[in-house]
């Protein structure tokens, strides 16, 4: 069974690979959209996981 912090930390990962995509595709609407959504998964992971910078960082790669 996935906890909720598993579940979080997936999200952020699906969400910063749309924000990468979009760059790719180069469409400024969706990096708009795509940059909104990740930057809500950050800080709502951080907050509720109290992890810092260097973690999302290692999650990204």
């Amino acid at each position: 069974m996935i906890d909720g912090n598993e579940l979080l930390l997936k999200q952020l990962i699906i969400k910063y690979k749309r924000f990468c995509d979009a760059f790719c595709n180069n469409n400024l609407e969706n990096i708009i959209i795509s940059m909104k959504e990740y930057l809500y998964e950050v800080f709502s992971a951080r907050e509720k996981l109290g992890i810092g910078k260097e973690t999302i960082l290692n999650l990204k790669q």
